[in-house]
């Protein structure tokens, strides 16, 4: 019978088959995507690279409705502007999740990717619950006091509500 504690490389291995990688972008996030690389490859685990797109106004119809705005033509063209800018991101993360998965391609990884759009925290968290996934490794970027209450954290969302285990991984700074 094998060990589940150790790999052919002797390395730990903590049984990880479906792990899911909470990206930022246009900040990289490299020891992130590092990590959960390291991660994956060392248990034989299929990643699942992952980014969320804010929701914007496009997504709250009510706000967008003739009777709120004033006119059904401003209300028209807010929706077609924000559409295009929602499909021009998506156009550019696909790309950029496509070339991250090419190099877990090359590290022997399998690997998948998503982008969506919503409440980050929330629709991380739903893909964990869908994909059944066994980790999600996402970063923080240390907010603290008033920015986080602020801005919300993710990381402290995903950790109280995800479905798995969750590896979070402190930013670096920048000194």
């Amino acid at each position: 019978m094998e060990n589940k504690l150790e790999n052919k490389n002797n390395s730990l291995s903590l049984g990880f088959h479906k792990i899911i990688v909470s990206l930022d972008y246009p900040e990289i996030n490299k020891e992130v995507y590092q990590q959960a690389l390291a991660i994956a490859k060392n248990n034989q685990s299929e990643l699942m690279l992952c980014h969320c797109l804010h929701e914007n106004l496009s997504h709250n119809t009510d706000l967008l409705m003739p009777s709120v705005v004033g006119s059904g033509m401003y209300a028209s063209e807010v929706w077609d502007v924000e559409q295009e800018m929602l499909e021009n991101n998506k156009k550019k993360i696909n790309e950029w999740l496509e070339s991250l998965q090419t190099e877990a391609h090359q590290a022997q990884v399998r690997c998948e990717f998503v982008c969506l759009t919503g409440n980050i925290a929330v629709e991380i968290c739903e893909l964990a619950q869908e994909w059944k996934a066994d980790l999600i490794v996402t970063g923080r970027r240390g907010l603290k006091g008033l920015g986080e209450a602020l801005l919300g954290s993710v990381s402290n969302y995903v950790v109280h509500n995800a479905p798995c285990a969750v590896l979070v991984i402190q930013h670096s700074t920048k000194n």
